[in-house]
């Protein structure tokens, strides 16, 4: 976790991002996915923390995520790692959303700053169906209280199509664009 952080962070300041109506993610912007055990280990916190304080990058060019089901393991130490690296200007999100049991109510208390909606959710989206109810309520939710939502495992037009007009905010998956190497 330690390398891929670093390895990240050295290659930011060359990362450009392709523009599209909905983008994978803002430009100029690392996203790294926090395992539950590093998550939980206190000098991982401390070793970013020293990272960006010795570094010329920007913290607000990073983002953390942490899965939804460490994130509702340890909610103490949840608030405490996103606060500490949140209050430098890191950004967050909670990846797989809807996967495992979590409540809005014990989210809104984490300074979280997008959601990503399960990949399960986002695909076969016609009106009536069921995956297109709990994106537009998940959609919903997150705004009110502050959220920015991504959806993951995008790979159909007519998918995108039905995210957009439920107002979800960036999309990943093949229809956008393939994997890249750094």
């Amino acid at each position: 976790q330690q390398f891929v952080f670093l390895s990240a962070g050295s290659h930011l300041m060359g990362i450009h991002v392709q523009d599209h109506d909905i983008s994978v993610h803002p430009p100029r912007l690392i996203r790294k996915h926090t395992s539950f055990v590093f998550f939980r280990v206190s000098q991982f916190s401390e070793f970013v923390v020293d990272c960006l304080d010795h570094s010329q990058v920007d913290p607000s060019q990073i983002c953390f995520e942490i899965g939804e089901s460490a994130v509702m393991a340890d909610m103490e130490h949840a608030r405490r790692f996103v606060g500490v690296l949140h209050g430098m200007g890191c950004q967050f999100g909670l990846d797989d959303f809807g996967r495992g049991i979590g409540s809005f109510a014990s989210l809104q208390d984490l300074s979280i700053d997008f959601l990503k909606i399960d990949g399960a959710y986002t695909s076969d989206l016609q009106d009536d169906s069921l995956n297109h109810q709990v994106v537009s309520a998940i959609t919903r939710l997150s705004k009110t209280v502050g959220f920015k939502v991504i959806a993951e495992q995008v790979e159909e037009q007519e998918d995108f199509d039905a995210l957009r007009e439920v107002g979800v905010d960036y999309v990943q998956g093949y229809y956008v664009q393939r994997p890249q190497k750094l």
